[in-house]
């Protein structure tokens, strides 16, 4: 009979933040004045834990310095001889690249800030049960989501509003065509579209390899066509004007991924597979096409001297049944370098990242130097320069390039 100690003790730690952005560009306005408290919370026991992690938000701005409260993660741990149980409001990491989710698609993102907050700040938690089972040098993740969860965006008007592929109001066989976005539809909240996912993990040859299986809700939504109406005109009896109106969906897309990485000599070498069934894609004409699609990361990271680390990463996309006309290019290749070192006994850590697209021209830079002014202070100076073209994911932010001062104290 399994039996569970209640014996554990209960540990607290946190930090205050404030990050201050500034355009770059000649308006020079304040884009981001944002305080954060968080409070984190460990319960360590033998054979149950726990942990929870809050925070506060105070965001200036807009003038308005509005207080909000999050619960980012809040779950219990139950440990046995050889399995372990999570429940609760979590936080799932399947990837082995960096800034590019590829199979790391368990958890959605918040992409209200886009760059504008820490990396670890953008994955969201979701209610879930997670079940490890250890067998040698095997282990095999098991986890169910009961209700699927989209993607957080930027509300319309602020400066990291991501822009939808709809086409503007048209002239269709001399009838004005006018378009209308009616409000996304997400999933109805039934067993049946739950979310489940495999993750298989092992050390062979020297190597750290994943299998992974989700099957679950695509990230993004896809826009059809809802319902289309016609205005006519009751004294000619003729057609004036075509409404056409538009739904974001979201549909399932099984994953299937392969992530590994491997040490050779000061060298380690990584990447992630992954294989999506059934996406689908629009074309021009706001058509919906069904097909696989393949997404691949390659990457080395490299140490050098005095504290240095250099990361190479290539990313490649395709879709598999690419149809003439599709939004979407066939295929996509990005890549991303990373240069760090650390000076002055480690107190000052810098770091360059460049990230390109290389199908698009387009792309964004990043510079940080942090000072660790204590144990508990850090300050952190830097920014971000994008370009490319206004349809591309960086280039609609081109006039986004932003200075920031960051200040954290951690207790």
């Amino acid at each position: 009979m399994l039996g569970v100690s209640l014996q554990a003790q209960m540990e607290f730690s946190g930090f205050y933040q404030n990050w201050m952005a500034v355009r770059a560009t000649e308006e020079n306005d304040i884009m981001l004045i944002r305080n954060r408290v968080r409070l984190d919370g460990n319960l360590y026991g033998e054979t149950v834990g726990g942990y929870f992690s809050v925070d506060v938000l105070n965001d200036g701005t807009n003038g308005e310095y509005d207080f909000e409260t999050f619960l980012r993660e809040a779950y219990v741990d139950l440990f046995f001889s050889n399995v372990e149980f999570r429940l609760g409001k979590q936080q799932v990491v399947w990837g082995k690249a960096d800034g590019v989710f590829i199979n790391d698609i368990v958890c959605p993102l918040d992409m209200s800030m886009f760059l504008l907050q820490d990396f670890d700040n953008i994955r969201m938690g979701l209610p879930m049960a997670k079940a490890n089972l250890y067998l040698g040098n095997w282990m095999l993740e098991g986890l169910w989501i009961p209700k699927f969860e989209p993607w957080q965006f930027a509300e319309a008007g602020s400066d990291w509003e991501f822009t939808l592929s709809v086409p503007p109001d048209t002239v269709w066989d001399l009838i004005p065509n006018v378009i209308h976005l009616n409000d996304e539809e997400l999933p109805e909240n039934s067993l049946e579209n739950s979310e489940f996912g495999l993750k298989l993990s092992t050390f062979l040859l020297g190597a750290d390899i994943s299998l992974l299986y989700l099957d679950g809700y695509a990230d993004l939504p896809v826009i059809q066509v809802d319902s289309v109406t016609m205005i006519i005109d009751p004294t000619l009896e003729v057609p004036t004007q075509m409404d056409t109106y538009l739904s974001p969906i979201y549909y399932r897309s099984p994953m299937y991924g392969l992530n590994f990485s491997r040490p050779v000599f000061t060298t380690v070498i990584r990447g992630e597979l992954g294989y999506f069934g059934d996406r689908r894609f629009s074309n021009v004409n706001m058509q919906n096409f069904t097909s696989d699609y393949f997404s691949g990361m390659m990457g080395l990271d490299f140490t050098g001297p005095l504290g240095s680390s250099i990361s190479f990463q290539a990313i490649h996309r395709q879709i598999m049944d690419y149809k003439s006309g599709m939004v979407d290019d066939k295929t996509e290749q990005m890549a991303t370098a990373t240069i760090s070192g650390s000076f002055l006994r480690e107190t000052v850590i810098a770091s360059v990242l460049g990230l390109a697209d290389v199908n698009e021209d387009a792309g964004l830079g990043r510079l940080d130097i942090s000072y660790a002014w204590s144990d508990a202070l850090r300050i952190s100076l830097g920014g971000f320069l994008l370009w490319g073209n206004e349809d591309t994911l960086f280039g609609q932010f081109d006039v986004n390039d932003n200075i920031y001062l960051k200040i954290k104290y951690s207790f």
